[in-house]
């Protein structure tokens, strides 16, 4: 391929909301978030105030609400 092409691969970016959220956490609090996102007993808000206690501004509690009910949905 060309320069070009090369160009705009490397700049492609991964913006998904749970790719951010696994960059920002790392992949073992990734983990216990993917274990709380599928807990019905742990609410999106309580997700969503740890994630900001922690400085993790990635995402908001529509997304997290969002993102829930399609892991959920899925099980």
């Amino acid at each position: 391929m060309g320069a070009f092409y090369d160009e705009l691969k490397s700049a492609h970016e991964e913006k998904s909301s749970l790719y951010r959220l696994r960059k920002a956490l790392g992949e073992e609090d990734f983990k216990d978030f993917m274990k709380a996102m599928k807990d019905p007993s742990i609410s999106g808000r309580a997700i969503h105030a740890a994630l900001a206690r922690r400085g993790l501004d990635v995402v908001g509690l529509s997304t997290i609400t969002g993102l829930r009910k399609n892991l959920n949905e899925n099980i």
